[in-house]
């Protein structure tokens, strides 16, 4: 079950669930990565390109990903951000909004650019309309922080998994789903 925000007139988000199984999380202990790339090994993990300017909150990020069986990769700049996404070709991308040497929109637009790999920004901001502002640049979702590791990994899971079966039909300008608010709330 995946929850999107609203924000009732006072500010408080709500949650409202959407279709999306949560009990389906990698783990560490898997043998195979339900977690591909179209045309990929079924046994290599999935490249994560994780872009964060907090080395603590970076470091742990890298850790919880790689303990579900990922392969990630962390940058803590905008611009090397975009050095490192030619060179790794990552299978997604998490976004903190708040790296500083690029805005998280001009980032997203030339990130959408480059690859058709989901884009999943995490953001303290949550405003309705700079969350849409996020999406409309290519961002894939927004998560709201602070997030809870499951429903991260269910998000990363799904999608890779919805990536994977678009295969190449998806549109290489910009990948969203049908929910005019993809963002998220813990």
């Amino acid at each position: 079950m995946m929850f999107r925000a609203t924000v009732d007139g006072m500010g408080r988000g709500t949650r409202r669930a959407e279709d999306r199984n949560m009990n389906n999380v990698p783990t560490s202990s898997s043998t195979t990565h339900p977690h591909i790339t179209p045309g990929e090994d079924e046994t290599a993990p999935a490249k994560i390109l994780v872009i964060e300017s907090n080395p603590a909150v970076a470091e742990m990020t890298v850790l919880v990903l790689a303990a579900a069986g990922y392969q990630a990769v962390q940058t803590a700049s905008g611009r090397q951000a975009l050095r490192t996404q030619a060179r790794l070709c990552p299978d997604a991308i998490l976004l903190d909004r708040s790296v500083s040497d690029l805005s998280a929109g001009d980032l997203c637009r030339e990130l959408r650019a480059r690859t058709t790999a989901p884009i999943i920004v995490l953001s303290t901001d949550h405003d309705p309309d700079s969350l849409d502002s996020i999406l409309a640049a290519g961002a894939s979702e927004c998560l709201l922080l602070p997030v809870h590791t499951q429903e991260l990994l269910a998000c990363i899971t799904f999608r890779l998994r919805a990536h994977r079966e678009r295969g190449s039909k998806t549109d290489a300008k910009h990948e969203t789903t049908s929910d005019p608010k993809p963002y998220a709330v813990a």
